[in-house]
C-alpha cells in the first residue's frame, strides 16, 4: 500500500469516525425526544398510519426503493462499498416518525444504514477505490452502532462478522476500531453515556448452572430462528397481498393501533429499553416476549423503519427471566443471557455477542455468556437478520 493510500484511508477513517459520531449523537437525541414525546402524549399512536404514509412519501422523494434496508445495506457493502447517501435523510427521519408515533422497532438496523451511508459518501468524495469504499462503508457502520450503544469493541466485529461472514480482517477491524472509539468519544462530548446493566445475583458455576445455561442457549436459538421467519415471511407476504405501500402502512398501522388497546401498558410500542432494564431487575411479565415479536413483525413488515436488534434484546431478556424464574436461576441474571443469546443466534456474530456481553454487563458470569454464545450460535443454523447463504460452515456440500 502506498504512503498516499494509506493517508487517505486514515483521513477517511478519522472522518467518518467523528462524522459517525455526530450522526449517532444526534440520532440518540431525536429518539430519545420521540420516546418521550410519545409517553407524554399517548394520543400520537393514533397518528402512526399519517407517519407511514410520510414515510413512504420520503422514500419515494428521495428515491429510495422502499424494500431497500438493512440486508441490502448489508449486500451493497459486501459488493462495493456503495450505499446510497440520500438513505442516511431517509432512515434517519423515518425512524424517528416510527418511534414518535408508537411503532415497535430498534434504532441499530437505521444505524447501520445511517452509518454506511454516511461512509460511503465520504469514499465518493475522496475518490477512493473499490476495497477503500468497503472499508469506509463498514467503518461508518461501526461508527454509528458505537455511538448509539457505547460498545466500541462489539461494534468494530459486529460489522466484520456480518459483512464478511465469520471472516475477520485484520486491517477492517483496524479501521472499524478507530472509527467507533472515536464516535464513542464525540457522543461523551454530547452528555451521551453508553448502555450498560448491573447484574447482581449470580449462580454459581456447578453442573447444573451450566446445563441450564445450555438449555437457555438453545432455546434462544429456537426462539430466533422463529423471530427472524416470522420477519422474513411477514415482509414477504405483506409485499405480495398489499404491494401498495400506502395501503400496507396504512394496515399495518391500524393494526399497531388495535394492539396497543389490548396491550395498553405502552410496553410494547418503541423499542423497550426500560422494560429490559426492569427485565434484568427482576421484574416482568411473562407473555411479554411474545407481544413484543408481534407488534415488532407488524411494524417492519408494514414498512416503518428501525431495526431489529433493540427489539431482540427485549424478546431475549423478558423470555431468559421467565427461564430463569421457572428452574431456579436468578432472573435478572438469566435476562441478561437470554438477551445476549439471542442476539447471537439471530446477528450470527458469536464473538462480537460475547464482546457485548463485557461492554453491558462488565466481567460477571464470563464462563456462562461464553458457552452460550458458541451454542446459539451453532444451533440457530442459517436463519437470521441477514443473508448467511455465505457463511462456510453453514453451506450445504455436494
Amino acid at each position: 500500500m502506498s504512503w498516499k493510500r494509506l493517508l487517505k484511508m486514515i483521513l477517511l477513517v478519522l472522518l467518518t469516525g467523528i462524522g459517525g459520531g455526530v450522526a449517532g449523537a444526534l440520532f440518540h437525541v431525536c429518539l430519545d425526544a420521540a420516546t418521550s414525546a410519545r409517553i407524554l402524549f399517548r394520543p400520537l399512536i393514533y397518528f402512526l398510519p399519517v407517519a407511514g404514509l410520510c414515510i413512504v412519501l420520503l422514500y419515494q422523494a428521495l428515491s429510495i426503493p422502499f424494500d431497500f434496508g438493512t440486508k441490502q445495506t448489508v449486500q451493497n457493502v459486501r459488493k462495493d462499498g456503495i450505499v446510497p447517501a440520500r438513505l442516511g435523510p431517509g432512515i434517519f427521519a423515518s425512524s424517528i416518525l416510527t418511534h414518535l408515533c408508537g411503532g415497535s422497532a430498534g434504532r441499530e438496523g437505521a444505524a447501520l444504514q445511517l452509518g454506511g451511508s454516511l461512509g460511503a459518501m465520504f469514499a465518493k468524495m475522496a475518490h477512493a477505490d473499490r476495497m477503500l469504499q468497503r472499508l469506509t462503508a463498514m467503518a461508518g457502520m461501526s461508527a454509528v452502532f458505537s455511538a448509539l450503544f457505547g460498545t466500541p469493541f462489539a461494534a468494530t466485529v459486529f460489522c466484520s462478522e456480518i459483512l464478511w461472514a465469520g471472516r475477520l480482517s485484520l486491517i477492517g477491524i483496524a479501521t472499524n476500531l478507530i472509527a467507533s472509539l472515536l464516535a464513542v468519544a464525540v457522543t461523551r462530548l454530547f452528555g451521551i453515556e453508553a448502555m450498560a446493566y448491573e447484574v447482581t445475583l449470580l449462580p454459581k458455576v456447578s453442573l447444573q448452572s451450566v446445563l441450564l445455561t445450555l438449555v437457555l442457549a438453545l432455546l434462544c436459538a429456537g426462539l430466533s430462528v422463529i423471530f427472524c421467519f416470522l420477519l422474513h415471511k411477514g415482509s414477504h407476504y405483506a409485499s405480495r397481498f398489499l404491494p401498495n405501500p400506502y395501503l400496507r402502512v396504512i394496515c399495518g398501522g391500524i393494526l399497531i393501533i388495535a394492539l396497543s388497546f389490548l396491550f395498553p401498558s405502552g410496553d410494547y410500542n418503541g423499542a423497550g429499553t426500560d422494560v429490559i432494564a426492569r427485565a434484568i431487575g427482576g421484574s416482568f411479565r411473562p407473555e411479554a416476549f411474545a407481544v413484543k415479536i408481534l407488534f415488532t413483525v407488524v411494524t417492519l413488515s408494514s414498512g416503518y423503519r428501525g431495526g431489529e436488534i433493540v427489539p431482540m434484546f427485549f424478546v431475549g431478556a423478558l423470555f431468559g427471566a421467565l427461564f430463569g424464574s421457572l428452574v431456579g436461576l436468578p432472573v435478572g441474571f438469566c435476562a441478561a443471557l437470554g438477551m445476549i443469546f439471542c442476539f447471537c443466534a439471530a446477528t450470527k456474530a458469536p464473538v462480537a455477542s460475547f464482546l457485548m456481553s463485557l461492554e453491558l454487563f462488565g466481567a460477571v458470569g464470563i464462563p456462562f455468556f461464553l458457552i452460550g454464545c458458541i451454542v446459539s450460535f451453532f444451533a440457530s443454523g442459517n436463519i437470521g437478520f441477514y443473508d448467511r447463504k455465505v457463511y462456510p460452515m453453514f453451506q450445504k456440500r455436494g
